[in-house]
């Protein structure tokens, strides 16, 4: 569970004290005075050891590591793309993404994108009752929907509602990643109010079945699975976010932009995570720094007509003379929804989450070597106010 569940006040007191100018660079008194519209990241081993992670992730950090209380969210994300040219994304949440002050409220969300491109989704609703998540492995039920395994081998079924389900085994083949620290990003000085993430499965071969159109559909592709959770509020801390993740070639990445809101000066965070090979990979670059991204082309009026989504989206890593620049484009919305909530959470704006699908483009320049490579591509704008 999260470290503010676990250690008394006044014993964290002590410790932020001494770990935050040594992590930073400041001195306790810079950090005490400092405005909270201070975004941290935690891309050190500094960081890491502060959270009592291990050197390399372990299998109970994909199992649940909050309690579903008021206050926190947590949720599991896995991904797919089949040789039938079918795809799929696959949820399960304790909450609303937007909701992170309400009870617990377990849902599971299955999209699937056929073959000749008709896009399916089901959302099922779960009894508090009917869930539970164990916190020392990836076992997490909700209704008679569930996801088992560890970091090599993990098994999902998607019971299935409105006659879209999915029954698939996902096998690692590139290690997992905390972006090079905690995978956390901390919205205090205290260090307690935190939004993290990691990918116990960035790249993995996967097989299976999914179900729609009164059939079952043998498949098999490559895939990812993400976690993400926190203790803060996402729509009053971040504008939203630009992410995507996929296999190109020879490459896998992984990268986010968030835009933060205006309470921590837009300031943008960001990670990446980049790998070579087919399975078994190496792991080039994590980090959750030196990510930014570019729009370019048209803005395109999003479902609603409030928001808009790029034509050509950019996300682009660099670091002295390497780099690694993922384009997307020729967009079509696959999901557009405004997140719901429960009737307890402080919304304001127009809150709208996009997944994109398209063509995607990954330049890869690495000691002086160039590849590029082009693949059918998912990625997210999520405008969260």
């Amino acid at each position: 569970m999260l470290r503010e569940l676990q250690i008394n006040q006044l014993a964290k007191l002590i410790i932020v004290t001494i770990v935050c100018s040594g992590l930073i660079g400041s001195s306790p008194l810079s950090i005490a005075g400092a405005a909270t519209s201070k975004v941290i990241s935690g891309d050190t081993q500094n960081f890491r050891e502060y959270e009592g992670f291990a050197p390399q992730m372990e299998p109970w950090e994909a199992g649940m590591v909050t309690n579903p209380m008021p206050g926190v969210f947590e949720w599991w994300y896995f991904q797919g793309q089949f040789t039938d040219g079918s795809k799929t994304q696959i949820n399960f949440v304790t909450k609303p993404e937007l909701d992170s002050g309400g009870p617990l409220q377990p849902s599971v969300v299955l999209g699937i994108t056929t073959p000749n491109n008709t896009h399916l989704g089901a959302a099922t609703n779960v009894d508090t009752s009917q869930f539970n998540a164990a916190h020392n492995t990836l076992n997490v039920t909700m209704g008679k929907s569930w996801t088992r395994g560890d970091l090599n081998t993990i098994n999902v079924h998607v019971a299935p509602q409105n006659g879209v389900g999915a029954d698939l085994v996902f096998k690692s083949a590139a290690p997992p990643t905390r972006f090079g620290g905690s995978g956390m990003w901390y919205l205090d000085p205290s260090l307690t109010r935190i939004s993290a993430t990691n990918d116990p499965m960035p790249f993995a071969k996967v097989q299976g079945n999914l179900t729609y159109g009164g059939q079952n559909h043998k498949v098999e592709g490559t895939g990812y699975f993400d976690k993400q959770w926190g203790t803060v509020a996402l729509n009053q801390a971040y504008d939203g976010w630009y992410w995507s993740t996929g296999h190109y070639g020879n490459y896998t990445i992984d990268t986010l932009v968030w835009n933060g809101s205006a309470e921590y000066n837009h300031q943008q965070t960001q990670d990446i995570y980049l790998a070579k090979g087919n399975g078994p990979s190496k792991v080039l670059v994590e980090s959750m720094q030196n990510v930014n991204a570019y729009t370019s082309g048209k803005s395109i009026a999003a479902p609603g007509g409030v928001n808009t989504y790029p034509e050509i989206l950019t996300l682009q890593w660099k670091n002295g003379s390497n780099s690694a620049t993922l384009t997307l484009t020729d967009p079509e919305v696959v999901v557009s929804r405004n997140p719901n909530t429960n009737t307890n959470a402080s919304m304001y704006g127009y809150p709208q989450y996009l997944r994109l699908e398209g063509t995607g483009t990954l330049n890869v320049l690495w000691d002086g070597s160039n590849e590029t490579a082009s693949a059918p591509a998912i990625w997210e704008v999520f405008y969260t106010h």
